[in-house]
């Protein structure tokens, strides 16, 4: 998010050109930043932005940048678990019992 002076014009004119500029000023310094190779091979890229708000005084503007990242069983610990096979759901609404079709069901 980045925060234009709109001061010198109310209607936000003024601050909207500096915008584009901006979205190149952060490339630029993203750009710079070092990525593992093997874990993000494309790098950052610019995703979109859009206006947060505006005032008389103020622009705010958010830029959006993303990095698809590659996360394997070396970047943390996972705690040994049961394999997931079933999941058991109970489903009450407005204090109805269930259709007929669901009390059927197996556990």
């Amino acid at each position: 998010m980045v925060e234009f002076d709109n001061s010198p014009d109310r209607r936000g004119q003024t601050a909207v050109s500096g915008v584009e500029d901006m979205k190149y000023a952060l490339s630029s310094a993203l750009l710079n930043w070092r990525n593992d190779v093997d874990r993000a091979q494309r790098g950052q890229q610019y995703a979109g932005g859009h206006l947060l708000a505006m005032d008389r005084g103020r622009l705010w503007w958010s830029y959006e940048f993303t990095m698809e990242v590659t996360i394997t069983d070396d970047d943390g610990f996972q705690p040994p678990s049961e394999d997931l096979v079933a999941i058991r759901v109970d489903l009450t609404i407005a204090n109805e019992p269930l259709p007929e079709p669901a009390r059927g069901l197996s556990k």
